[in-house]
């Protein structure tokens, strides 16, 4: 009796030992099937001037036991542009873009990213944009110095919208097969992101490709990421709207991938993450007191959709920006500029027309660069008034250094001008009349001749965009 009672204690040992070993060797087999393999593949690559040749990063993940499409061709992911860092940053960025029936804000997004970051900041993060449905090729000559660094990488995967639409999947959460169908397109674009993108940071950021980041955005993130030190959390929260903007840590970024291409066709994405971040033991959502990241997308991805926008403090809507018009009008005259504009949208003559709440905003400063006005008769001025910046009460986009000058000589660049600065009007017999202070110059004008033109001048490192709002002039 006593040898049969050790002997059942001894069988309950070995099945206790058995289902262990089994677990084990089950979380081995699933682990070596959810690797991610990378392949170097040598690609020839044909330039203006030459051939040569580039090696092709191409990330095919081992999914077999999962049950999503497996003839889909979401499993490659092919680095079209950029060179990875060689070292671990960080934060990564990922965004996937699709075409959309109306508005494309894809490139704008990217802008703001890199605009909002200082030199030193941008060694610390990778933004990689993926060209969801796109042509699958990608112009080196935009962000040449970004996709060098490493600071952009550009992937693509091949367009799967016509797989998509031959889908016939089961109704959820009330939504029309049309809107099932984008987002199982979706859902498999952010996982196969997700992945490409986990090996090169400490931490990750999912965003729509139609937002813009707040100001500093990068210190504010890490400063977030430290109030929550002592918590445990799967996902934070930086925008709390739908999939805006969710910060994860790259580990757990297999797990997050793993939900997705599970449930790609039953949950939307935004969805999913909320399950994820419980089954990670976080109880609730965690949200920054602030919005780091705001949608401002009017047209949706999906058909003619129309979405709202956040509204972004600085960022150039209407009630950002001082009023005109002014009860005032300006002699006639006509406006050039070396500064590229942020947008066709923002004009040099918007700055100089008082009828108008539009606005100048230019991009890529430097010293040197002019924005001049030619009158079309020289006139004898009493002052001038330049305003810059989005508004006395946002100080952002203001001139940091530079003047103001008349002068009375003045060549206007003509159809058949061949001189060297044949695009650039040449202001002579110049006067100083002053000096931008904290962006904004006013003053009167002592010159003893007719003034044919006005001269703004950048003197000096400008720091960010500018905005030149208004120019006031008095006869």
């Amino acid at each position: 009796m006593v040898y049969l009672r050790r002997l059942c204690r001894r069988s309950k040992y070995r099945v206790v030992w058995t289902v262990t070993i089994a677990a084990g060797a089950l979380f081995m087999f699933t682990s070596w099937h959810l690797t991610v393999e990378v392949a170097h593949v040598p690609v020839k690559v044909q330039n203006r001037d030459s051939t040569t040749e580039r090696v092709k990063l191409e990330v095919r993940p081992r999914y077999a036991h999962l049950d999503f499409p497996l003839d889909l061709p979401h499993q490659h992911t092919t680095l079209l542009a950029g060179i990875p860092k060689s070292r671990r940053v960080v934060l990564v960025i990922g965004l996937a873009t699709v075409s959309r029936p109306k508005g494309d804000y894809f490139f704008d997004t990217i802008a703001s990213l890199f605009y909002n970051n200082t030199v030193k900041q941008k060694k610390e993060v990778t933004i990689v944009a993926m060209l969801a449905d796109r042509n699958q090729s990608y112009n080196d000559e935009k962000y040449p110095q970004e996709l060098r660094t490493g600071q952009l990488l550009v992937v693509s995967r091949p367009n799967t919208d016509h797989v998509f639409q031959a889908l016939s999947p089961k109704r959820t959460h009330g939504d029309d097969v049309v809107r099932i169908q984008w987002r199982s397109k979706q859902n498999l674009d952010y996982a196969a992101l997700m992945e490409f993108s986990a090996h090169f940071a400490d931490y990750y950021v999912q965003i729509e490709d139609d937002v813009k980041p707040a100001t500093d955005y990068y210190n504010k993130i890490r400063k977030f990421i430290w109030e929550k030190r002592h918590v445990s959390w799967a996902m934070l929260d930086l925008n709390p709207n739908g999939f805006v903007a969710k910060l994860f840590m790259t580990d757990d970024l297999p797990k997050l991938v793993v939900l997705l291409r599970l449930f790609y066709l039953d949950q939307p994405c935004d969805y999913t993450v909320i399950y994820f971040a419980k089954l990670l033991a976080q109880t609730e959502q965690i949200e920054s007191k602030e919005k780091l990241f705001f949608h401002r997308g009017k047209h949706s991805s999906l058909g003619d959709t129309k979405r709202s926008v956040d509204h972004i403090p600085g960022w150039g809507d209407d009630n950002d920006v001082d009023k005109k018009p002014r009860n005032h009008s300006n002699p006639s005259a006509t406006v050039f500029t070396s500064m590229a504009a942020a947008k066709t949208k923002y004009k040099a003559e918007h700055a100089y027309n008082l009828s108008t709440t539009q606005f100048f905003w230019g991009m890529g400063i430097r010293v040197g660069d002019f924005f001049t006005v030619v009158l079309d008769q020289p006139q004898k001025l009493r002052g001038v008034i330049v305003a810059t910046g989005f508004n006395e009460q946002v100080s952002r986009d203001t001139l940091a250094y530079g003047v103001v000058q008349v002068g009375n000589v003045t060549r206007v660049p003509g159809e058949y001008d061949m001189a060297p600065n044949k695009d650039r009007p040449i202001c002579e017999n110049t006067q100083l009349v002053g000096n931008f202070s904290k962006g904004y110059f006013g003053g009167h004008v002592l010159y003893p001749d007719l003034v044919a033109c006005i001269n703004i001048l950048v003197t000096g490192k400008q720091p960010e965009w500018l905005v030149i709002r208004e120019i006031v002039v008095f006869v």
